[in-house]
């Protein structure tokens, strides 16, 4: 369909109003109308609520987030897209700086070095000492933990590997598929587990700051989004084909 469309538009010229309606056709043919995408939308927001459910009664603490093509309506059967998640660990909270402290979760510290590609951080674990101030963890917790050459112990992107593996025994999935930092038990299926950041990243602020031309988005979507979380996803390694899975 979108081969015919294209060969008809370099055929010969139409005017804007025929063009429209020449598009119009191809979607209303290939599925993408305003009640289906609106419908797609409304069964994959369904989805999520059912996974984060799920991931609760085999008590994991989170809530899961679909993503991209599928709850945005903008994919059709025959593409073939797979699903993208996100899936969020409420126990685990990310910071930028030293004094942001939540109580009663793992806490991370969010920071850079010389070392660190652009829109990458590294995260380091962080503990109370008895006087309420904070530092940096020596000990490791997680077997893929790793130390630096200040001796901080630094949470690895493969953090999640062992905890994916266990819920896919128990659900009886079988071998992990891995792409990137998406970890799934099908290629249907994207899955990438992430942390919450409690402040917004300097890299996100140029969405509020950037200047918008036709005035879009609105000042009250931005004002929305503003309140939406911020994850941390694990990377692969920066100079990998899967860079555009960067966080933006």
């Amino acid at each position: 369909m979108t081969l015919c469309l294209l060969y008809r538009m370099t055929s010969y010229k139409k005017s804007q109003e025929e063009f429209s309606h020449d598009v119009y056709e191809a979607f209303q043919a290939i599925g993408v109308t305003s009640d289906m995408i609106h419908r797609r939308r409304h069964d994959h927001l369904l989805e999520e609520t059912m996974i984060t459910i799920g991931f609760k009664l085999l008590g994991y603490t989170g809530s899961s987030f679909i993503v991209g093509s599928q709850v945005e309506g903008s994919t059709t059967i025959g593409m073939l897209s797979d699903t993208d998640q996100v899936h969020r660990r409420d126990n685990i909270q990310v910071v930028l700086k030293l004094g942001t402290w939540q109580t009663g979760k793992v806490n991370l510290l969010a920071f850079k070095d010389e070392t660190t590609p652009p829109q990458f951080y590294k995260l380091c674990r962080l503990q109370p000492t008895p006087d309420g101030r904070q530092e940096y963890m020596r000990d490791l917790i997680d077997e893929t933990d790793v130390v630096d050459e200040q001796g901080r112990v630094l949470v690895c992107n493969t953090v999640f590997d062992n905890d994916l593996k266990r819920v896919h025994e128990t659900m009886g999935k079988g071998e992990v598929v891995k792409h990137g930092p998406s970890r799934s038990y099908s290629d249907k299926y994207d899955n990438v587990l992430a942390f919450s950041c409690h402040d917004l990243p300097e890299e996100c602020e140029s969405l509020f700051t950037r200047s918008r031309p036709g005035h879009w988005p609105k000042s009250e979507t931005l004002e929305y989004a503003r309140q939406c979380p911020v994850f941390f996803i694990p990377q692969g390694h920066p100079h990998s084909p899967l860079i555009e899975r960067k966080l933006q």
